[in-house]
């Protein structure tokens, strides 16, 4: 079976999609006009968390820039709230529950479900023609990357599992409604550092020697004395691809690729569980070469956001 180069573009996910989940957001009391926050008191607001950056912190808005950027600093953003993480595009920002997680999103039309960052032994998708309708597709399947290949293995280096996982062939929908749970055993920790949906594009079909570079944001910090300290960092991956395509299909598979800059998308290169380590998350840039009347070629590079 081809192997395609693929593209999808997620979904925004916004407050009224969002209509069910069991990951609470308890992480600190939401933000107060009248409180008065210390140096290093943190609260939330619209699902971020804030710190501040000075003592007496009153009446100061953290969601306002001026008060993160201004000449006085009153608030650090620290990130997304536990249970708006997956919606970052940040697959280093993770959602954690113990056990499993629920999330029920009402999305437009989708036909493909992506998740990255992940820590977790099996999901579960159900999926409805419309929110509390009939349902169209489910999925219910391990997360297990292979299986160990001798007794010595199994007993020493145990299973791995998916970091990342797609889900197509998903009959899309005007507005649907996605069920989607994450388990790991009865007390496992789950993560899950990015969810998302949308209507995943075929540029072509991919060519030989995709590469994928992991990268990582560490660096090796050495004082005056010559001690060395390792500093670690968020990790990512890059990847570049090509794939042939028809000249026919040329000028829209450019406008695809016109369509996905600047944006965080999901490039794939086979939807193969072989190949997961070709799948990744970032920014995208590329060029389509005009080789013949017959046949054209877009070459993909994607920085891999941590």
């Amino acid at each position: 079976m081809a192997a395609y180069l693929s593209v999808l573009i997620p979904t925004q996910i916004t407050e009224p999609m969002l209509t069910d989940t069991t990951v609470p957001e308890t992480d600190y009391g939401l933000w107060d006009v009248g409180t008065t926050y210390p140096l290093g008191g943190r609260c939330m607001k619209e699902h971020r968390i804030y710190e501040s950056q000075i003592a007496g912190n009153v009446g100061k808005d953290p969601a306002d820039l001026n008060n993160q950027f201004g000449t006085v600093v009153y608030w650090l953003d620290i990130g997304p709230t536990n249970r708006w993480a997956l919606f970052d595009n940040d697959t280093s920002t993770q959602t954690s529950a113990v056990g499993s997680m629920t999330y029920v999103l009402s999305a437009k039309t989708f036909n493909t479900i992506y998740l990255g960052g992940l820590q977790a032994q099996h999901v579960d998708i159900v999926v409805k023609n419309e929110p509390g309708g009939d349902v169209v597709f489910t999925y219910s399947g391990t997360l297990q990357a292979n299986r160990p290949s001798d007794y010595y293995a199994y007993c020493f280096s145990g299973f791995s599992f998916l970091k990342s996982k797609i889900v197509s062939g998903i009959p899309p929908y005007a507005t649907m409604e996605l069920t989607i749970t994450l388990s790991n055993g009865a007390s496992g920790t789950v993560l899950c550092g990015v969810l998302a949906v949308g209507l995943i594009q075929k540029l072509g079909r991919t060519q030989q020697g995709a590469k994928a570079k992991p990268k990582n944001f560490g660096y090796v910090d050495i004082d005056k004395y010559g001690k060395a300290t390792i500093v670690k960092g968020k990790k990512a991956t890059d990847m570049s691809a090509s794939a042939k395509i028809d000249s026919s299909e040329a000028r829209e598979v450019q406008e695809a690729l016109q369509n996905a800059l600047q944006t965080a998308c999901m490039v794939s290169c086979s939807d193969s569980a072989g190949y997961s380590g070709l799948n990744t998350f970032g920014l995208v840039s590329g060029e389509v070469t005009y080789k013949t009347d017959e046949t054209s070629e877009i070459s993909i590079d994607v920085e891999g956001l941590s």
